[in-house]
């Protein structure tokens, strides 16, 4: 049906977006109790810095940069501190292209997990980097044994490859206590 892999990729933004504005209101948690029929909107955010990284330059003009990068950072999901650990992927060429992530949510109660996959563009003004992308809660142990759900992730780095990101996970999921 889609031709392109830009094309599916909008497509995901778009079914992402709509399960997430289904669900209601802006406000971290709503609809608290969700269970699997009617899932809460989840909203946490993190300021993540880069712990290792694993990054490839290539190409005539050095203009293709590929490899992993493991970033943390700490939020509250839910009323909960949490910890994240962002094991991401990049294939860049001029400081744009496509990213991967594995998200693992750390609380007292449990971990679940979230991947999340998008398009990353370098601003042509600074050295912003914008990331937009479809997530997907995989599952969870502990409190979390029955997570599930579905979402955007979107972020900004402002500075060079593998410094700090500001990353925002929008989810409509139940089997977080919310």
């Amino acid at each position: 049906m889609f031709t392109s892999k830009k094309a599916r990729v909008v497509a995901g933004l778009a079914v992402a977006a709509l399960a997430v504005g289904a669900v209601g209101a802006s406000s971290e948690v709503t609809n608290a109790g969700a269970d699997e029929r009617h899932p809460a909107r989840v909203t946490f955010s993190t300021s993540m810095t880069s712990q290792e990284r694993h990054l490839t330059t290539v190409g005539v003009n050095s203009e293709k940069v590929f490899g992993s990068n493991l970033l943390t950072g700490t939020t509250t999901v839910c009323n909960q501190a949490a910890t994240l650990q962002f094991l991401g992927t990049v294939n860049y060429v001029n400081g744009s292209g496509p990213w991967s992530g594995l998200i693992t949510v750390t609380t007292a109660s449990g971990s679940f997990g979230v991947s999340a996959t998008g398009p990353a563009t370098l601003s042509s003004v600074t050295s912003n980097t914008t990331f937009q992308g479809v997530a997907q809660v995989i599952g969870g142990s502990g409190a979390y044994t029955h997570a599930q759900g579905v979402g955007t992730a979107t972020g900004l780095r402002q500075t060079s490859l593998g410094g700090a990101v500001d990353f925002t996970f929008n989810l409509a999921a139940s089997g977080l206590g919310c």
